[in-house]
């Protein structure tokens, strides 16, 4: 995956990541990879051109850190669907045209938003 990965010890604990970089320098062995605990996917409303909308409502920590986004067809060949932080708007956002998807790495899932550029636009996403 691109960026950086927490690092695990033995017991689970984190000992390093992006907030806590690790330098390493030689050869590296991968004793383990992380598999997904769970797999998250719906499908989400965007009511309106105003708001962002967060893909769930509350902390949703994620095992691997990869949501997969796709802007569902709409009446409107010209809709756009923007994907970001909170807040997203055209301008700071991954835009996303009818039919595309888009993924993105992070650890909650609560922390994706989308909004668009017309009304009633829907997204689905599948995380894990």
């Amino acid at each position: 995956m691109p960026g950086s990965q927490k690092i695990y010890d033995e017991e689970g604990n984190i000992i390093g990541g992006e907030s806590n970089p690790i330098n390493v320098e030689g050869n590296v062995s991968v004793l383990g990879i992380a598999k997904p605990t769970q797999f998250y996917t719906n499908q989400v409303d965007i009511p309106n051109t105003t708001n962002a909308v967060p893909l769930v409502a509350s902390s949703t920590p994620l095992t691997v850190g990869r949501v997969e986004i796709t802007s569902m067809p709409t009446n409107d060949p010209t809709s756009l669907i923007f994907v970001g932080a909170s807040g997203v708007i055209a301008t700071s956002g991954h835009a996303l045209s009818p039919d595309k998807t888009t993924v993105v790495y992070i650890d909650d899932l609560s922390k994706v938003y989308v909004r668009t550029n017309f009304a009633g636009s829907d997204v689905s996403y599948q995380a894990s």
